[in-house]
């Protein structure tokens, strides 16, 4: 399986990976539009840590 190979890591745990995002974040994930706001979602997180973080060391 290739994305094992990408992540280095047993198909096993991909699997349990996969099924904890669901029991977190709900199946419809998968879905595109879901996906997008997601994805967003993650790059706003990381966009106000960093400014955060930055404001922080001043």
């Amino acid at each position: 399986m290739r994305t094992c190979a990408a992540l280095y890591i047993h198909a096993n745990t991909l699997y349990n990976r996969l099924e904890r995002i669901d029991k977190l974040i709900g199946p419809g994930w998968k879905d595109s539009s879901r996906n997008l706001d997601l994805q967003l979602a993650m790059r706003l997180n990381r966009l106000i840590s960093t400014i955060v973080q930055h404001h922080d060391e001043r």
